[in-house]
């Protein structure tokens, strides 16, 4: 459940930074429990690396530290710099014989790793960016990842459809082609959505599998 202060950061940068924050209000418990889904079905005691992209106030945070444990590593990957220190803030009062958590304040195709991750956890707002952009973050994740990582993202239901009718030609013709490049990554390498009605705006957990 996110903080009185963090509801406060999020709706002060959903005003100021919308085109990076992407929300009109913070994800549910039920849509982070959707996102995490992959973490829950691990095998064994393997140590698990997770990227996540795009974590904001650190929603989706608190439950993948939940499906971690000792030995495991989370990397957090913010570009905005409010939301990076609040996340550095946060993962410093952490109790530091759980799982390494950092905070890393860069851009998601900027971040580099020697090691590949198990899973990647996405909250970036893809209706906001260019078809290129989306597509190029797909392949970064695609690149971070070892063979078999799930790959998990959300998705407002029927918001691309709502948007189009209210906004002009470009920008409509814009909104499809982020549309068929993420169809066209669900085609290739999907494993499912899981829809989660309570959330605001109603939303789709999808899970793309390397």
């Amino acid at each position: 459940m996110i903080s009185t202060a963090g509801l406060s950061l999020f709706l002060r940068q959903t005003i100021g930074a919308f085109h990076s924050t992407g929300a009109v209000c913070p994800s549910s418990p039920f849509l982070a429990r959707a996102m995490v889904a992959p973490l829950r079905e691990r095998a064994g005691g393997r140590r698990l690396r997770v990227l996540e992209a795009g974590p904001g106030t650190g929603v989706f945070s608190r439950q993948i530290l939940a499906h971690l444990r000792r030995g495991d590593e989370l990397d957090m990957v913010e570009l905005n710099p409010r939301f990076a220190q609040w996340l550095r803030e946060w993962t410093d009062g952490l109790d530091k014989r759980g799982p390494e958590a950092r905070v890393h304040e860069q851009d998601i195709l900027r971040f580099q790793s020697d090691a590949r991750y198990d899973a990647v956890i996405c909250g970036l707002p893809f209706n906001n960016f260019s078809p290129a952009l989306v597509d190029s973050i797909f392949q970064r994740f695609a690149d971070l990842t070892r063979p078999g990582a799930d790959i998990v993202f959300f998705q407002y239901l029927g918001i691309r459809r709502l948007k189009g009718a209210f906004v002009g030609r470009e920008e409509r013709e814009r909104l499809r082609e982020v549309g068929r490049v993420i169809d066209g990554w669900i085609a290739k390498h999907g494993r499912g959505v899981e829809r989660v009605w309570l959330n605001v705006p109603p939303a789709g957990a999808f899970r793309l599998k390397k």
